[in-house]
This record gives C-alpha cells, structure tokens and sequence, in this order.
C-alpha cells in the first residue's frame, strides 16, 4: 500500500511539472521578416485616402479579407496617411501607403493600438521607423481578449533620410496557442525627442477556420434508421390512399 501511494506522489508530481512548463511556454514570439510572418491577409492603409490624408483617431478598417480593425493611439492628435518617399522621405520601400502617428507635442511614448474583431489573429506586423532621423528603439506588444498582455519585444532601427530601400526593420509576433486580440508599436526612444511614427502594410494570419463536426457512428445509425422508417412510412401511406 505505501508503495502504491509512493507512486501515486511521484505521478502527480510529474503531471504538476508538466502542467507548469506548458503554461511557461504559453504567449507570443517575435518575427523579425515578413516573409518568415508569411500573412495570409493583411490591413492597405493606401485605402484611406492620397498622402497627407487626416485620420480621425481612433477609426475603423477592414482587411482585405474583411477581417474589421479598429486602430488608435494614446493622445488625443489625428493620424494621417503617408508614403514613401512623398509624406515620409526614409527607408521604407518606395511608393509604401504608410500610417503616420502623430504624436508632436505630447510628452508619452507614441504608441499605436490595433483591435482585431472576430477570432483575432495567430500572428501580425509590420515594418516601423521613428520620424527622427537616426537610431530608435521600438517595441511591440500583443494582448488577448481581455487585456492582458501575451508578451512584448523591443528592437533597434535605423531612419534614415531619402533612402527608400526597404530596410526599416519589422517587428511581428505570433502564437501558436490564444489568439492575439490586439498589438500596439511604440517608439520607446528616438534620440533626445519623443518621435511620432509610421508603419507600413500590416500582415497578419487569422486564425483557422473551427473544424468540421463529424457525427459519431451511432449518431448517423440512428439517422439513417430514422430516415427508413420515414421513408418506409410514406411509401405505406401512398399505397394506402390507392
């Protein structure tokens, strides 16, 4: 008997370390190329309107898939639509449709807050660049449902002026267990100013379709006799009315 409790102790514990790794590696990773994101869908902030378009903060935009986003920031300024080189004269790729974050004049690390509906998504980004030419540091933050972070990174970038060879960094996250439900970029620093923003094209990946309910055996023997005996039911009616 003492053994028997013996493993009984030693079983429980190895379910307890198991049920404590699994929830260590719950959250988020961060992607750092887009391909490697490989989005399946994503947010043309080109849809908004020509350059030096205003954008009330917050609005709302669907995704090509018509997935809808409602997307804000911490201060009461507008957005405004921007490309590259027009609007925004740095490395983003040419002729990018980017989402500038105006955040002049307010004394808050700019941030930039994007609300999935639906499911939410696996996994989402874009590429960023501080409107202060020279190094930055940003950061990316994912949340579930119900406001709770899943996670954060930060990453270093470079702007730099008149070069528009695609080499602003991109930052994503993904994850393989709860969905995302919101993300949110902030310039953590940009030399000695607090610097508005902007980000490309967001890619993101929704999550997979719920899977097809397969009746049980007997669920679809029962179906099927139900459905001979009304058969069977109307066929003896028919011959009756004869």
């Amino acid at each position: 008997m003492a053994s028997f409790h013996k493993r009984l102790v030693i079983v429980s514990l190895g379910v307890f370390l198991f049920l404590i790794a699994g929830s260590a590696q719950a959250g988020v990773n961060l992607v750092t190329d887009r391909t490697a994101l490989g989005g399946t869908d994503y947010i043309d902030w080109g849809v908004l309107g020509p350059t030096f378009t205003v954008i009330s903060n917050p609005f709302s935009i669907n995704s090509q898939g018509g997935v809808p986003v409602t997307v804000s920031m911490l201060s009461t300024n507008d957005f405004q639509r921007r490309d590259c080189p027009t609007g925004f004269n740095a490395n983003f790729g040419n002729g990018d449709k980017l989402l500038w974050t105006n955040t002049y004049a307010n004394f808050e690390n700019p941030t930039t807050l994007m609300t999935f509906g639906g499911n939410g998504i696996m996994a989402g980004g874009a590429q960023i660049l501080a409107d202060t030419i020279g190094g930055f540091v940003a950061k990316i933050e994912a949340y579930d449902e119900a406001d709770n972070s899943l996670g954060s990174f930060t990453r270093a970038g470079v702007t730099i002026p008149a070069n528009a060879n695609n080499s602003a960094i991109f930052m994503g996250v993904e994850t393989d267990d709860e969905p995302i439900f919101k993300v949110a970029f902030t310039i953590l620093q940009a030399g000695t100013n607090i610097s508005s923003f902007a980000i490309n094209q967001f890619d993101f990946i929704p999550p997979p379709p719920p899977p097809t309910v397969i009746p049980e055996p007997s669920t679809v023997v029962i179906w099927s006799v139900l459905g001979a005996v009304a058969v069977g039911f109307g066929w003896w009616r028919r011959r009756r009315s004869r």
